[in-house]
């Protein structure tokens, strides 16, 4: 997208009109993400069930809009160019490929280990457990013995004794 970008999109090499659709692409990328990421564990189809959380709904869409707001509207203040419908449709076009690479990243054999917990803790992270306890001991005595010092010069000043 860096370094051929402006081919696609017909605009000068590192202008601010290719540096937005770098940058739209990107965002637009993260989005396609969130949709591939709601799909684990060898499920395919992550396109179901797509419009049953509400919340996951409101976040595409505000997100979709404010990068639209962003990149039409945000001029020098964001440091973008409006773009054309082909350059947004291309944009979301490149984008949408991530939801092509996820399928093919899930038809991948992946090992199956299966990873045990040890059911005692070990003998060097139960010795640093213990001596973060010690510690937690020490620091609170010494702040008791520091507040009694504090109440104590209180009630000497009040007393009229040095």
């Amino acid at each position: 997208m860096l370094y051929y970008g402006h081919i696609i999109f017909g605009c000068e090499h590192e202008s601010v009109e290719h540096l937005t659709c770098v940058f739209n692409v990107f965002v637009l990328c993260q989005l396609f993400n969130e949709i591939n990421a709601r799909k684990l564990n060898g499920e395919f189809n992550v396109f179901s069930r797509l419009f049953t959380n509400i919340v996951f709904v409101g976040v595409m869409i505000f997100t979709n809009v404010m990068q639209f707001i962003i990149v039409q509207y945000g001029g020098h203040f964001t440091s973008t160019a409006p773009l054309s419908l082909n350059q947004w449709l291309l944009c979301f076009g490149i984008a949408s490929l991530g939801i092509v690479v996820g399928f093919m990243v899930k038809l991948l054999p992946a090992p199956v280990e299966k990873v045990s917990r040890p059911e005692e803790p070990v003998a060097a992270e139960s010795q640093s457990w213990d001596k973060i306890r010690q510690l937690h001991k020490a620091s609170t005595f010494i702040s008791t013995i520091r507040r009694h010092r504090q109440v104590m010069s209180v009630v000497a000043k009040k007393a009229g004794t040095p």
